[in-house]
């Protein structure tokens, strides 16, 4: 199996992986929030799709889907995030009007790893050995992929927290 197919692989695997965290989650709950939690439902997707994107950006024309980001913007609507709300270091806000509906997020997250598992599965070796910049750092794009996994995962677990905080039942049984 190819580094590129491995890679592939492990983020079209963050899918599940986090989804599953969804259960009991909807509309009115998306954006809760409670003390000492950082995040909510509605932005970890959206940050996680929007870094995915960015991620496949190196790869393929950059670009991000107007479908799924307003750019340059906070707010965003009932099918589209506004790029501003959901980039690292934003402030998730409580108001559901900011971030698309639940359904929408999981959408936008879908395609998110489904489009940079696609474009690392055609990638060429020399490209996952090629230097990336990412949020001033100089990582090469294969370290960034592990790293973007890694990074999917941690807010997996943040999303687990919440779950415990909202005291809403266990999924790992």
């Amino acid at each position: 199996m190819s580094d590129q197919q491995s890679i592939a692989d492990g983020i079209e695997q963050c899918k599940p992986m986090l989804l599953r965290f969804l259960d009991g989650f909807d509309d009115a709950s998306r954006t809760r929030q409670t003390p000492h939690q950082p995040n909510h439902v509605a932005w970890t997707l959206g940050h996680c799709a929007l870094t995915m994107h960015r991620a496949a950006g190196h790869f393929d024309d950059g670009s991000l889907p107007e479908s799924a980001f307003i750019a340059d913007q906070f707010a965003g609507d009932s099918e589209r995030f506004g790029v501003e709300s959901v980039v690292r270091g934003s402030t998730p806000r409580p108001d559901p009007d900011l971030y698309p509906r639940l359904e929408c997020c999981v959408s936008i997250y879908e395609s998110a790893c489904d489009r940079l598992a696609d474009v690392v599965r055609c990638a060429e070796a020399r490209d996952l050995n090629a230097v990336v910049e990412s949020n001033g750092d100089h990582p090469t794009a294969r370290d960034l992929l592990f790293a973007l996994i890694f990074h999917n995962g941690t807010h997996c677990g943040q999303i687990i927290d919440l779950r415990r905080a909202l005291e809403m039942p266990n999924i790992l049984r």
